[in-house]
């Protein structure tokens, strides 16, 4: 690359680091390669491999599930893809599923596959793309030919699974040898739940035609992949880790834009748009990633403003493009191809660029603020640079309390690779919207509990709804046709609104609805690729947007007003000398106006009121916990936020203990007013950010007594001096007000005066051997022992009597303690009864004439019965009824 001359920008670089080049470890190609494949490797130029992709090679065909986390640019794809087509060349029937997080991503992906197949013997490996943009007679092809099927989530949930007794998808699933789940990290949250619920349907489907398809997943480099490989898809997966790829050094500059008149400092927008058509016209090749989509319209704008009056009267606009969600799938594709074709010297870009889209090799990548993970942050300089030449990053820092703790502290980002995806599988809400999926795709069985741990509790209430009935021991599903299409894996507002351009007639793009009422109300300035387009009118009935472009010098921002009102108090609970409340609460988020800001410059030229303003209503759940009066007093009249870095730390470990995402679980405070008191008082609240609620909230008000607690140790224990963005959110709030503050929720505390300072196996079992049956008068105590042996019993049994928590003898009968009602009720018929004496036969010497019982204790009655409600009521949501 040409050396990076930033100008007059230079003096904004406040700190530079050097990340050393990698050298890279090849080894020859395995010598069980298939002919066919080594020769075209070999016609590719490939041949030898990177130790890690021989690695993953070697230990998928030895039988285990793979789990791959190297860098970006370290051949992951071909790791993956030689497993796969071995197989097919050594059983041509055999099918392959590769799911991919995005349609883009997928599309992709065939482009580097039908490279490679092109040096395969024609017609000896067929690949095609599986989505909802492929045409009709493309999906029978596929269906009924192709090896290797690309496609995603949201086609495997509405498409696949439902359909799997169709022509073609039945001889998938009774062929498929592989599963390969690309971009693993991109699992986590509520997204996570759904597709680890969404495995486990892929898995019994599987299991009914026979196959059993061995794991091959890819991850970016996160904190925990193995263990999150084994969350998602429910089985034990081999780690590789160690990247055999070369990599060449990296320097990342960390930017601090100058302040303005005002003290304030020039937004990262501003400074971007100034930037990118410098590194055009020092024909550096590159990325810059934004933080909405937004900003990255105004940046390429603005860029291309710039671009177009260059001296010497050339007009270099078309060499920087614009990616982003809400761009058809075609000019997505159409960017990406310029890019790697290098027809375009940059793109502006989202998070949408981080996966592993082919854009070629570019050599800068420019961040408009800290993405907010580090996962994210090595994603995307990993998309500039190749091998052999050193690539440059720009960090420009936001004013943002994390953007500027990172200026001062470079280490704390560069140090480590990436945070822990977490994820809950065990989401009772969303099992149910998977069980429902489940049951009109094949009848539960006992064996399901294996899938499901809470089928016990969501059949009674399925029951109840008349959506299924019991019959042979199993459940049929009588409910509507399709279930599966009840509900979004991304929990994506179903309600889309189109934009159209009312001079040609074509629809722009299509948004849901808050987002259109953030950035298509009326008279709003929409961006769409560069382009200025009015929005004239909102037809809320059509769920049309009529927009007409223009050419005008100001965009618009939306004022959006957020309140928080109590509907139902479900329940409560003292915790110190406060109360933490559960219930249900709505969430109004109200487009009141909007701000006209001029291009370039960024001033406010203006602000309307919108007449009628827009709402956009959530009713979830949440948690909540009013502040004592001392407290409430103390902090009420500081300058600084205080009752955020509360929030921070709450909803920090709240997130955490419930395995939630940033978009899942949500902090905030509020005005609250108790029902029994009558006292107001500011309140900190934790809600599920999903209608209804996905049980994060309600898992949070479970866990309050261990999560007070672990806030304050978190904001008393960080290395930090007075307070830093990982403790209480941000650096100019006291450490030690919030840990007084939460410490105070406990017990009454005088205010500061200063700062404060996997089961283990048997070596029988780890050898396959069957343990010995244990002894009639030693089940009770040793039941524990019993259900770690169960955990590798495939038999049906199995996972239903892994809900036992213990067990009584009395004569010859075995009583079973369950606390599922549903389950026992389940357990107690003949047939069931059967499978389970089967089962245990095989762990206990049981007496002849033994006869097994399932009983409930009370307290587990009680509490199912809020289960159960919670149930219906997320049954109500997914039916719409209100």
């Amino acid at each position: 690359m040409t050396q990076l001359d930033l100008g007059p920008y230079a003096n904004r670089i406040i700190a530079t680091r050097q990340i050393p080049p990698r050298p890279g470890r090849w080894v020859d190609l395995p010598a069980e390669l298939h002919p066919t494949l080594r020769q075209a490797l070999q016609a590719l130029g490939i041949d030898t491999l990177y130790a890690h992709q021989a690695e993953a090679f070697v230990r998928s065909r030895r039988g285990e599930h793979v789990v791959l986390t190297t860098g970006t640019a370290s051949g992951k794809s071909l790791a993956y893809l030689l497993p796969v087509l071995q197989q097919v060349l050594e059983e041509p029937a055999s099918r392959a599923i590769l799911l991919f997080p995005t349609k883009a991503l997928g599309q992709d992906q065939l482009r580097g596959l039908l490279e490679l197949l092109r040096y395969v013997e024609p017609g000896g490996v067929t690949a095609g793309v599986y989505d909802g943009d492929t045409p009709p007679d493309e999906r029978t092809r596929i269906r009924e030919g192709c090896n290797l099927i690309l496609t995603n989530p949201d086609m495997l949930n509405s498409g696949f699974l439902p359909n799997h007794g169709r022509r073609g998808f039945s001889h998938i699933f009774r062929n498929v040898r592989h599963l390969v789940l690309d971009e693993l990290h991109t699992y986590r949250g509520a997204f996570g739940a759904h597709f680890a619920n969404l495995l486990r349907r892929l898995r019994r489907v599987c299991d009914h035609y026979g196959s059993a398809p061995r794991i091959l997943a890819s991850s970016a480099t996160i904190a925990n992949p193995a263990e999150l490989a084994e969350t998602l898809c429910g089985v034990p997966c081999s780690l590789i880790e160690e990247d055999g790829s070369p990599a060449a050094g990296k320097t990342v500059h960390f930017w601090l834009p100058p302040e303005t008149k005002n003290g304030l400092r020039r937004g990262v927008v501003q400074e971007m748009a100034g930037l990118l058509p410098r590194l055009v016209a020092q024909r550096q090749r590159f990325i810059a990633f934004c933080r909405s989509r937004k900003e990255t319209e105004i940046v390429l704008k603005e860029s291309r403003d710039a671009l177009g009056a260059v001296d010497g009267g050339h007009d270099e606009r078309e060499l920087i493009a614009g990616y982003r969600g809400g761009y058809t799938p075609e000019e997505r594709r159409t960017v990406a191809r310029k890019l790697h074709a290098g027809e375009l010297l940059g793109v502006v870009s989202t998070n949408a660029l981080e996966l592993g889209v082919d854009i070629g090799a570019l050599e800068v990548v420019v961040q408009a603020g800290f993405p907010g993970t580090r996962a994210s942050f090595w994603q995307q300089l990993g998309r500039a640079g190749r091998r052999e030449r050193e690539s440059q990053a720009i960090v420009l820092l936001a004013m943002a309390p994390l953007d500027q703790f990172i200026g001062g502290n470079p280490e704390w980002l560069l140090a480590r690779r990436g945070e822990s995806a977490v994820l809950d599988p065990d989401n009772l809400l969303i099992q149910l919207a998977h069980v429902r999926a489940a049951a009109a795709e094949l009848p539960l069985t006992l064996a399901d509990v294996r899938c499901f741990p809470d089928l016990g509790e969501v059949i009674p209430v399925l029951q109840e709804a008349g959506e299924l009935r019991a019959a042979g021991g199993c459940f049929h599903w009588t409910g509507g046709p399709y279930p599966a299409g009840d509900f979004s894996l991304r929990n994506i507002d179903g309600d889309r609104y189109k934009i159209v351009n009312r001079q040609t007639g074509s629809t722009i793009t299509e948004m849901d609805r808050p987002q259109t009422y953030k950035e298509a109300f009326p008279r709003a300035v929409y961006l769409h690729d560069g382009q200025q387009y009015l929005v004239e009118t909102l037809d809320h009935v059509g769920r049309v947007a009529t927009v007409v472009q223009v050419e005008q010098n100001y965009y618009t921002e939306p004022d959006v007003r957020t309140k928080i009102d109590v509907l139902l108090v479900q329940k409560d609970q003292e915790i110190g000398r406060t109360r933490a409340f559960f219930g249900d609460v709505r969430v109004d988020g109200t487009t009141v106006g909007y701000k006209m800001l001029q291009f370039h410059n960024h001033q406010n030229l203006g602000y309307e009121v919108l007449e009628p303003p827009l709402t956009v209503q959530l009713e979830t759940e949440a948690l909540w916990l009013p502040l004592p009066d001392d407290v409430h007093q103390q902090l009420a009249g500081l300058e600084q936020d205080t009752v955020a870095g509360l929030v921070h730390a709450l909803v920090s470990c709240g997130r955490l203990a419930t395995m939630a995402e940033r978009t899942d679980l949500q902090g905030s405070s509020f005005h609250f007013m108790d029902p029994q008191s009558g006292r107001t008082s500011t309140a900190l609240i934790l809600h599920d950010s999903h209608p209804g609620g996905l049980g994060f909230a309600a898992r949070a008000f479970e866990e309050i007594a261990t999560l007070l607690p672990d806030a304050l140790r978190l904001v008393e224990r960080c290395a930090c001096h007075d307070g830093c963005p990982a403790c209480v959110g941000a650096a100019t709030i006291d450490r030690s007000l919030v840990a007084w503050g939460l410490r105070s929720l406990l017990q009454e505390t005088p205010p500061p005066t200063a700062v404060p300072g996997l089961p283990h196996l048997t070596a029988a079992e780890r050898l396959g051997e069957p343990p010995l049956a244990i002894p009639w008068a030693e089940v009770p105590a040793r039941w524990e022992e019993v259900r770690q042996r169960l955990a590798s019993d495939r038999s049906p049994g199995a996972a239903a009597l892994r809900q036992v928590t213990a067990v009584r003898t009395l004569a010859t009968r075995l009583i079973l303690q369950i606390d599922s009602p549903g389950l026992v009720a389940w357990l107690e018929g003949d047939s069931s009864k059967l499978l389970l004496e089967r089962t245990l036969r095989r762990h206990l010497q049981l007496p002849e004439g033994c006869e097994v019982q399932s009983a409930v204790a009370a307290a587990a009655q009680e509490a199912r019965q809020q289960v159960a409600h919670k149930l219906r009521r997320r049954l109500d949501d997914l039916l719409g009824r209100t």
